[in-house]
Order: structure tokens, then C-alpha cells, then sequence
């Protein structure tokens, strides 16, 4: 006789809820047994089979996933489990170039319209992309931070380095070419009002200023001897931007030299002469040249 055992009772399915992490390409696997809770046959367990194991950014909260379990002789259950999608990876970005600009004609600051963007990229999607950017860039360097959100709000920063040059010289106005006469009965004559005026874009106070006659700065102001007298004025900002200028100072001799000459004198003529001679000392005379 022949006897046959026939398995006819279903397995006992029993599922467990889990969560997914999409990797950087915005995708997740499950392999089907990772969902079972613990399901059991009075013989053995041969498969699991879910009804999804493939999961993607549209996939992102909870889904309901099927989970068949299959015994060895074909008998089937079936449980549910909840698959929670995450992504928690955070978008990538790349800050514009770095960029070094001159500041405005005048100012010692710029207003930059265009920094350039920021390349952002994300599997799931870009929801948002910023800086915080100042509204003037003053001299020097400035760190702008950019900031990019995804759809799940993970976000990331890169800094982008703006940096502001001043490239202006200073102004500089020179006294006016000068003529003077010399002092009475000197070579020379003290020349007072030589002041050079000075300015800068990024003001006035770390100006340095020296002339080519004294050691006296802005203020040329001195004794000049006769003839000219080429002065140069140079002015040194604090970005070393440098200006200069240059006068002249003139100085004339128009005094006339003194003379003296001998006390007029009154002669006889000579023995048998119609004329006389007369000795006499040469003129004294001096210049203030001398």
C-alpha cells in the first residue's frame, strides 16, 4: 500500500516594519526576508517574496509593502509590513570661482551684482539656493557662505572668497610755482604757505606724505636760496597706491649792490699847468651777494 502525506497547512506569516535610506543616486533595495517578523511552518519556510524591493525618491515616507511566505509545499501566507523611505543625504554644491574687484571710482567699497551661482545638485531634488551676501563689499577679503535645501531638507555650505583691492591713488594738489624776492641783504628768503592738500578714496588718515625739500611732510614751507628750486611732493596710501606732484620755487635778487664814492673835492691847478692832479681812493662798494 502506498501512503502519502500530503503538507496542506499555510505557513504563518509574520512581518516586521523597517526603514530604507536612499544611497547618494536617490535608490534603496530590500531583499524580501529582511521583512520577515519571524513566520514559521509546521514543515519549513522555503521563500519570501515582497511585492516591492526596489525604492526611489518618489517612494520618500511610508509604504505598505506584501510579503508572501511560502512553504515547501507551495502553501502560502501573507502579512504587510511598513517601509519607510529616507533620504538623508545632503545635496552637493560647488561655490562660484573666487573673485578679487577693484572698489568704486571714490569709495573704498563696491556693491557686486553678480557673484556667479552655485552648482547644486541632488537625486531627489533642489527646493532652495542662497548666500548672504553683504549689500557693499569693503576692502579687504569677505567670506560669502551659499547654502542649497533639498526637497527632505538636508542642506549644504560652501564659502566663496570675495576680495575687494584698492587701486586708487591718492589725489594730490601741489602748491602754486612760487616767486619771491630774497630777504634784505640775504641770499635767501623763507617761503611760508607750501602746503600740499591730499586725499583718498579710503581716507585720509593712514596717508603718508613727504617732500623732496624737508623733512617736514605736507608743509614744504622753508628757507629757499636764490634761483629755483624744483620741489616734489609724493603721498603713499595704505594699499601703497602712490601720487606725486611737483612746483617750483623762484627766488630773485632784486636789490641793487650799495656804492660810496669819494667826497667831492675842490684842487689848484698845477705850477704852470692848467690842470691838476688828483689822487683818489677806489669807490667802496658791496653787494649782500658777496
Amino acid at each position: 500500500a502506498t501512503v502519502t502525506v500530503l503538507d496542506e497547512e499555510d505557513p504563518v506569516a509574520v512581518c516586521k516594519d523597517t526603514t530604507l535610506y536612499l544611497n547618494d543616486l536617490g535608490e534603496a533595495v530590500i531583499v524580501s526576508d529582511q521583512l520577515d517578523g519571524g513566520s514559521s511552518d509546521n514543515c519549513a519556510v522555503q521563500s519570501f517574496l515582497a511585492d516591492q524591493n526596489t525604492f526611489n525618491c518618489n517612494d520618500i515616507g511610508v509604504n505598505t509593502v506584501q510579503l508572501t511566505v511560502q512553504d515547501f509545499s507551495l502553501n502560502e501566507s501573507m502579512c504587510t509590513s511598513t517601509v519607510s523611505v529616507l533620504d538623508t543625504i545632503s545635496p552637493a554644491i560647488t561655490c562660484p570661482e573666487a573673485l578679487t574687484i577693484p572698489a568704486a571710482f571714490g569709495s573704498c567699497d563696491t556693491a557686486l551684482m553678480d557673484l556667479g551661482n552655485a552648482i547644486v545638485n541632488d537625486a531627489c531634488g533642489i527646493d532652495s539656493t542662497w548666500n548672504n551676501a553683504p549689500e557693499l563689499f569693503t576692502i579687504g577679503s569677505t567670506s560669502v557662505l551659499w547654502t542649497t535645501v533639498d526637497l527632505q531638507g538636508n542642506q549644504s555650505t560652501c564659502n566663496q572668497q570675495i576680495v575687494v583691492v584698492d587701486d586708487q591713488v591718492p589725489a594730490i594738489t601741489c602748491p602754486n610755482d612760487t616767486l619771491v624776492s630774497t630777504a634784505f641783504n640775504q641770499c635767501e628768503t623763507f617761503v611760508n604757505g607750501l602746503f600740499v592738500e591730499v586725499s583718498d578714496n579710503c581716507g585720509d588718515d593712514g596717508l603718508i606724505v613727504s617732500n623732496s625739500f624737508n623733512a617736514n611732510g605736507q608743509d614744504a614751507s622753508d628757507t629757499y636760496p636764490i634761483g629755483e628750486t624744483i620741489v616734489s611732493f609724493v603721498v603713499q596710501d595704505a594699499a601703497n597706491n602712490i601720487n606725486q606732484c611737483t612746483f617750483t620755487v623762484q627766488v630773485a635778487d632784486e636789490q641793487v649792490p650799495d656804492i660810496t664814492c669819494p667826497s667831492d673835492t675842490t684842487l689848484s691847478a698845477d705850477l704852470d699847468a692848467c690842470s691838476a692832479w688828483f689822487t683818489y681812493d677806489i669807490p667802496v662798494s658791496y653787494t649782500h651777494l658777496r
